[in-house]
């Protein structure tokens, strides 16, 4: 008899490695794992169901604002015939199952918080044909009841799953592959915008849980001489960086990379505070093949960080920013210019706080406005101030001073798709970056290359610079008092100018950038003839 088929309907950008640790498992106890991205659409996703008739169709409900996707996903496949089991799991299902059945009635089964072990209870139960109903960590409906199942136990060695199931990997930049992992799970902090601390609460798992550095290693060694992957980019929300505690757990994994040799054969990034950042301890993981750093910038003043519940002051931030450009180590960063209590003084104090983070080039400026997440502290004080409007997956909110609303609306309008689309000048100066890294570590540089890596540099520095100005004149213009406001000809004028002036920037970062990767086919190709 053949093996069941699961199918996982998730959103994938980049690999699920929730569901790609529990499709591990399964696999491993003689079940066969699809996982299908929700972008691709309903009827494709109804195809793929047909020619495989699984036994169990899993939803990974990590993000509150696919909420609609998924829920016309599971009505489309009901009225198409589908009757395999449905079961969804992720953060908005563990958190709240009670409003996800209402708005997703088709679901049979939630599998709450960390889903491994529920799953493939769930899974051999549907197989066998037994009662289902009893398994720890369930959630479901009976009759017009949601009862929830007592949680099961949290699992405190982590090296005891099997790594998670990979698709085969794709290119990062110069034909180097990349992979997605993490070496541990969990959070030690408490940000007002993240809902990480009430999940960590209500499924009684340890605030923050460590791969061995071994574990973590190997897995590394793993997908490189085993998949040819160079790029490995850790999605753990704080990566341990702090030998605190006597840990000493970020020496032993870059003693580990050094041991397998591979320390000189990969590149690494991570996430972390800016205030975590060491000199010394960051020099060690440069040399042992860090080169890029997402940092959880979010303000840019001392006030709005104790707002976010950040626990660090600006200084803070910008001296561990400081460290990564000495080191020369690149970064991205996270930064909530647009808050529920912003006003057009935090706005434009924030606004000079990028302009010292970015005037130099470095990276590229962006910036955001808070989403109120499910069950973050945020969500909760604009509910009680009445200010939280939308249905669940689309929650929003306006600020106090309705010129500021306007004033927001307009920059989205500007550089909405300069910052978020993939062919805006953000996302082109950042893998231009990335491109400059690669190179770097992998190929031959020369002073052509540095000559092209300093055009880049100043490109975005202008970039930055425009877009820096042009949100500080359009403050002043928008500023009650200030002015009458802004007229249909203002307006006009700006549109026109960051229009012409994205294409400007987007050719001077993507010529170089074209440049260096002929540069690294031709390095290759002459590498292929000596070897």
């Amino acid at each position: 008899m053949d093996s069941p088929y699961v199918l996982f309907i998730a959103f994938e950008e980049f690999d699920n490695l929730g569901v790609r640790y529990v499709s591990s498992l399964l696999a491993e106890n003689d079940f066969r794992v699809l996982i299908t991205d929700i972008r691709r659409g309903k009827k494709k996703i109804l195809e793929e169901i047909r020619e495989f008739n699984p036994l169990i169709i899993g939803f990974s409900v990590i993000y509150q604002y696919f909420i609609t996707s998924f829920r016309e996903t599971a009505k489309f496949l009901r009225n198409n015939g589908i009757a395999a089991h449905f079961c969804a799991g992720g953060q908005y299902a563990s958190l709240r199952p009670a409003e996800l059945y209402q708005l997703i009635p088709e679901i049979d089964s939630v599998v709450r918080f960390e889903g491994e072990y529920t799953f493939l209870e769930l899974a051999k139960s549907i197989r066998s044909g037994v009662s289902w109903k009893n398994i720890e960590g369930l959630a479901f409906r009976d009759d017009n009841r949601i009862m929830i199942n007592p949680l099961r136990r949290p699992e405190t060695d982590l090296d005891r799953f099997p790594y998670p199931l990979r698709p085969p990997l794709q290119e990062y930049a110069l034909g180097k592959k990349f992979a997605n992992l993490i070496a541990g799970r969990g959070c030690k902090n408490n940000c007002s915008f993240c809902n990480n601390t009430i999940y960590i609460i209500q499924s009684s798992l340890p605030a923050r849980r460590l791969r061995t550095p071994e574990n973590v290693a190997g897995e590394i060694e793993f997908l490189h001489r085993q998949k040819d992957c160079s790029v490995f980019l850790f999605d753990d929300d704080d990566f341990p960086v702090r030998a605190e505690s006597g840990s000493t757990w970020i020496i032993d994994f870059c003693s580990e990379l050094k041991r397998r040799k591979l320390y000189r054969r990969i590149l690494w990034k991570i996430n972390c505070r800016p205030d975590e950042i060491d000199h010394d301890i960051f020099m060690m993981m440069r040399n042992h093949g860090l080169f890029l750093v997402f940092l959880g910038i979010d303000d840019g003043t001392d006030e709005g960080l104790a707002r976010l519940n950040k626990n660090m002051t600006a200084r803070q931030s910008m001296n561990g920013i400081m460290i990564l450009k000495k080191l020369r180590i690149s970064f991205d960063y996270g930064f909530m210019l647009f808050q529920p209590s912003s006003d057009f003084n935090s706005v434009i104090r924030n606004i000079e706080f990028l302009e010292n983070l970015c005037s130099d080039g470095s990276v590229p400026m962006k910036f955001l406005k808070i989403r109120p997440y499910f069950e973050t502290r945020i969500e909760k004080e604009l509910l009680r101030e009445g200010r939280l409007k939308g249905k669940p997956g689309f929650r929003d909110y306006d600020f106090d001073d309705p010129s500021l609303n306007r004033y927001y609306e307009f920059l989205e309008e500007l550089f909405g798709y300069w910052m978020t689309s993939p062919g805006g000048v953000t996302n082109a100066a950042f893998w231009a970056r990335n491109y400059i890294a690669v190179f770097s570590h992998f190929y031959k540089r020369a002073g052509r290359f540095e000559s092209l890596a300093s055009d880049i540099t100043e490109a975005i520095a202008r970039s930055n610079n425009f877009m820096a100005d042009t949100i500080k004149e359009l403050a002043h213009i928008y500023m009650p008092g200030k002015n009458n406001g802004p007229d249909g000809t203002d307006l006009d004028h700006y549109r026109e100018k960051v229009k012409t002036n994205h294409q400007i920037f987007l050719k001077q970062i993507a010529d170089p950038v074209n440049q260096i990767c002929r540069m690294a086919e031709m390095y290759m190709a002459y590498k292929s003839i000596l070897y």
